[in-house]
């Protein structure tokens, strides 16, 4: 009888391989037994089904501990690193996670788990901890479901499940739309957890055979919970000769300010995918005059990541690309776009849209976030907000104005000495590209950095704005009685 095809003999090509760009490297053999031993362990310490942690760092091992918690059944939970000790405690206690995979010692690790008495094999930076006195699995996830979390800025954060099949099938969906472009390696730009990684990143690269390299996020410039450095990031690019990356918007703006600033060129790259944010047109255009492959994107974790991608073979700068799949969005009489999940499910995202003759899907906002001026005009803050951010000096963005005859702006300048006039140009020179509608009128500098840590992003980047209004609402006050 022939042996029963592992999850790596069925999903991952046969020249697949990884690399940190430390010097290990492992081809598609070495990591499927890295894997198989790794879910035998498992195993044999926990029944199938059991919610099982993984909080680390960026490497192999963690992408081996994500297939190996598939290929043993159990229900994953990949944690975001940015993650406070307090949030971390409450996932353990809310989605009673029986297991914990992550460095030996963590500050996160309390009495109420133990470590195991041999170390799991194939993951030689991770150790696994097991719940005392576990209860028996009584949950509606399937084996194999991966929990990601939104965002996790404040609150409870809530997981979306995804079966495994939805989560290859969409690989296998951009590995066939990007078959053409010979992507032979992808570099990991995101922390793992953020699901465009994991799937389109990852599993979507191991699906065309290519070379994964998945370093330390210190290595691509990542630091803390939304620093990064577009000059180290450049250098890991050049370092590993990557054919392909993922970035937030924020990533791509800061990179092609260095490339501006600098005498450094990335030269290897085939294709980058932007998305999780509103990216200007301006900013797309400005990389491809620098050489980058950039494309956007648009997606959203309840459809596994990517619902629509511009490619070479389709390409539509201001929009996010076509649909991956025909018939998959739609956009409802008041222009909300609704992404098919099912048969006869459909979801409302929460986004404002359209789709052009030729099938090409744009955003033009957040239907919760449009702005009603006291004239009775209707904007939404993405579309100014994202020309303020095409300008170097303007790190983020916040604009308001409900009610009010013309709108107004909080900004996270990039430098903390930039004067007000030297930041009045930017808004003078960012309105000169507006209707007076939409132009920005007053406007107050933040005294703080946003960031996920204080609530004020999200993973991806985006403003949560009613946390942002929380922060500063006596300044914002202060200003609007002026």
């Amino acid at each position: 009888m022939p042996p029963i095809p592992t999850l790596i003999t069925r999903l991952i090509d046969s020249q697949a391989r990884i690399t940190d760009l430390a010097g290990t490297t492992l081809g598609r053999s070495e990591l499927d037994d890295a894997v198989q031993s790794l879910a035998s362990y498992l195993g044999t310490h926990l029944p199938s089904r059991s919610i099982v942690a993984l909080y680390a760092d960026n490497s192999p091992d963690w992408l081996i501990t994500d297939l190996a918690l598939q290929q043993a059944g159990m229900v994953s939970v990949p944690i975001p690193g940015f993650y406070a000790p307090s949030q971390i405690k409450e996932l353990l206690t809310k989605y009673d996670i029986s297991g914990f995979i992550c460095p030996a010692l963590a500050p996160v690790i309390d009495a109420t788990y133990a470590a195991t008495s041999s170390p799991p094999p194939g993951v030689q930076s991770l150790a696994f901890y097991i719940k005392q006195a576990s209860a028996p699995i009584s949950h509606p996830y399937a084996q194999g479901t991966k929990l990601t979390f939104t965002s996790g800025s404040t609150g409870s954060p809530k997981g979306i499940p995804l079966a495994p099949q939805q989560q290859w099938d969409l690989a296998s969906e951009l590995a066939s739309q990007l078959s053409s472009l010979g992507l032979q390696r992808h570099l990991a730009m995101l922390p793992l957890p953020v699901l465009l990684e994991n799937v389109a990143g990852l599993y979507t690269g191991l699906r065309l055979g290519a070379e994964i390299a998945i370093p330390s996020a210190s290595v691509v410039g990542l630091t803390g919970s939304s620093g990064f450095n577009a000059k180290t990031a450049i250098e890991a690019i050049n370092q590993f000769q990557a054919d392909s990356i993922i970035l937030l918007p924020q990533m791509l703006r800061d990179i092609v300010f260095e490339l501006k600033a600098s005498s450094h060129r990335i030269r290897s790259l085939k294709f980058i995918a932007v998305g999780g944010g509103k990216v200007s047109e301006s900013l797309i255009t400005e990389a491809r005059l620098l050489g980058l492959p950039v494309y956007e994107g648009y997606g959203l974790s309840e459809a596994c990541s990517v619902v629509s991608l511009n490619t070479p073979q389709a390409d539509r700068v201001g929009s996010v690309g076509k649909p991956l799949r025909l018939g998959s969005v739609k956009i409802s009489g008041d222009q909300e776009i609704l992404v098919k999940l099912g048969e006869d499910d459909w979801l409302a995202t929460g986004d404002l849209g359209s789709i052009d003759s030729e099938g090409f899907l744009s955003i033009t906002g957040r239907k919760k976030n449009v702005i009603i001026t006291s004239f009775g005009r209707n904007v939404s803050p993405e579309w100014p907000e994202s020309i303020l951010q095409s300008f170097r000096a303007v790190s983020h963005a916040l604009v308001f104005g409900d009610d009010e005859p013309q709108l107004s702006a909080l900004i996270m300048p990039s430098q903390a000495n930039c004067s007000i006039d030297a930041m009045q140009a930017v808004i003078d020179e960012a309105n000169r590209g507006l209707p007076d509608y939409a132009q920005i009128g007053r406007w107050m500098f933040a005294d703080k950095p946003f960031s996920v840590r204080d609530g004020s992003l999200t993973a991806n980047g985006r403003l949560r704005r009613e946390q942002i209004r929380q922060n500063y609402e006596e300044l914002i006050h202060i200003n609007s009685r002026d």
